[in-house]
This record gives structure tokens, C-alpha cells and sequence, in this order.
């Protein structure tokens, strides 16, 4: 197997100012998306001048994470907020193409006035 992919379930949102994690890296936000199997992709919106790690998978914990520039953020958040249904996808061989997508949509969905 060299992918996983997963529907998000569940997703949960830590916001702050500067939080430190033990492989040097500072983040502004974290999102955690989980899938109804526990799979969970963490999206860790980087502080500017934070170092930018390469994304990991940890296939005990069934765990990817993924290192964003902060100013994505709200891209992020406005898909899952917004979007239905939305998928995650982790490439076992390069994590570095780590990404979450919408699934197909009618055209001129649009948002609601």
C-alpha cells in the first residue's frame, strides 16, 4: 500500500499566539482530522519564522502530519467548515503530498446568500 485515504469525520481547532513542539518547529494553529477509523492527519500552520519539517506518517498511531506556512490557514478551515463531503490523502512513499480535498461537487454549487 502506498496511500491511504480517508473521509473526515471529525476535526478539532488549537488557535494561539506561539506554541512550541519538541522538534523546534512554532505554530500559530493546529487542526486534527480524523476518519471513522481513527485515521488522523494533523495540520500544523507554521510560524513565520519557525523551521518547515518535511511531513511524517507514523503508521502505529495511523498518524499523518503535515507543515504549513500560517497564512494558509484559512483555506483550510474554510474547507472543512464549509464542504461536504471532504477526503484526507497521505502518500506513504513522499508524505510531502499530503493534502485534503473536497469530494466531486454539481457546478454553481456556490455558497448560500
Amino acid at each position: 500500500m502506498t496511500e491511504i485515504k480517508f473521509k473526515i469525520t471529525r476535526y478539532s481547532v488549537v488557535l494561539a499566539r506561539e506554541m512550541k513542539y519538541p522538534n523546534r518547529v512554532t505554530v500559530r494553529a493546529q487542526i486534527t482530522c480524523i476518519g471513522a477509523k481513527r485515521d488522523t492527519m494533523r495540520i500544523f500552520f507554521l510560524h513565520p519564522r519557525s523551521r518547515k519539517p518535511r511531513n511524517t506518517y507514523d503508521s502505529k498511531s495511523k498518524t499523518a502530519t503535515m507543515y504549513i506556512e500560517a497564512d494558509h490557514y484559512e483555506r483550510f478551515i474554510d474547507l472543512l467548515r464549509n464542504e461536504r463531503p471532504v477526503y484526507a490523502y497521505i502518500d506513504l512513499v513522499n508524505p510531502d503530498r499530503c493534502r485534503i480535498y473536497t469530494g466531486t461537487e454539481p457546478v454553481g454549487e456556490g455558497e448560500e446568500p
